[in-house]
């Protein structure tokens, strides 16, 4: 079934005046939509020169106008003096501020006008600067005396089997100030043995014979037997180290180290003296010859030759020792 509506013609013509009018406000707006295109990134770009013409590795910094400097961009010129800086599109601006600075040249400032929102041609912008010499304060500099290297006295034991022993003359019986086996004797582990052939005493650790071990004096081989007491130093044995830095035994180490010099002058002297009427024996004795005179004179030296560059250590010790005949 069908209804028909008769519409008058006098609607007619006012609906469609109407659908024109629409159409023709409608237009406009899509043709400003279709016209405006997104904004883009503007290039800035330019020189930087003297005034004679030389090029300036300077530094340039580009401000958008009303804005602030956290919207500003910062390049350096090339060895040519030319620049380029790409200006993001959020940070667009009609003007631009244009300041370049040189050490030794004074500083400029340009205002550059960009292209217009629309244009992708870059703003050219040339900077001619003056030289502006630099006068530089005094500079003082002052050298430190250079310490001589220290000297290492006693050295870290690696393996921690190393026993250190003052080579001091109050630690140890008359007899034995000075003589290496006496002194190391006390060490425990250390047994004294006597030479078969009448030489001087040997010492043997962990079992083994006096001939696997080694004496020093300063680093260097010692077939000595004794020091002087006095000497400025230190007696050091260690035994089956594990110290790469030593070798040349299997049994133990005897090393005796001179301390280094310093400006610091050190002096000791002893002189021992015995008679034989300060012994008491009784009349077999006295015959036997066992009441003796002895003298033992003896000291260590240490301090500068020249102070701060050449010092010395010494020590040195003579006696003598005699009794009757049997």
């Amino acid at each position: 079934m069908r209804i028909a509506v008769d519409v008058p013609h006098s609607l007619r013509r006012i609906a469609l005046v109407a659908l024109c009018i629409a159409a023709t406000l409608a237009a406009p707006l899509r043709s400003s939509r279709a016209q405006s295109p997104a904004p883009r990134p503007e290039v800035i770009t330019g020189t930087v020169k003297s005034d004679s013409g030389e090029a300036i590795a300077a530094s340039v910094t580009v401000t958008p106008a009303g804005a602030g400097f956290s919207a500003a961009v910062t390049v350096r010129a090339s060895d040519a003096g030319t620049w380029t800086v790409t200006m993001p599109a959020a940070n667009r601006a009609a003007e631009y501020y244009v300041t370049v600075s040189a050490i030794g040249w004074i500083q400029q400032r340009v205002v550059a006008k960009s292209n217009g929102e629309n244009s992708t041609a870059p703003v050219h912008v040339d900077v001619v600067m003056k030289r502006s010499p630099v006068r530089l304060n005094a500079v003082r500099v002052t050298a430190q005396r250079r310490q001589p290297p220290q000297r290492d006295f006693i050295g870290p034991d690696v393996a921690q089997t190393e026993k250190g022993i003052l080579a001091s003359s109050e630690v140890f019986a008359v007899a034995d100030q000075g003589d290496l086996m006496g002194m190391i004797a006390q060490v425990p582990g250390i047994t004294i043995t006597a030479d078969p052939t009448n030489g001087l005493p040997q010492f043997s650790v962990l079992g083994l014979s006096g001939s696997q071990n080694n004496v020093t004096l300063n680093g260097m081989q010692y077939g000595g037997g004794d020091v002087p007491r006095d000497i400025i130093g230190a007696v050091r044995v260690s035994s089956s180290t594990y110290d790469v830095s030593r070798g040349g035994f299997s049994g133990a180490q005897l090393s005796v180290t001179q301390a280094p010099g310093n400006n610091f002058v050190n002096q000791v002297v002893h002189v021992t003296a015995d008679a034989p009427q300060l012994q008491a024996t009784d009349r077999i004795g006295r015959q036997l010859g066992q009441r003796y005179a002895n003298t033992q004179l003896s000291g260590g030296f240490a301090g500068p030759f020249v102070f701060d560059r050449l010092f010395y250590n010494v020590s040195l010790q003579g006696g003598r020792r005699y009794s009757d005949l049997a």
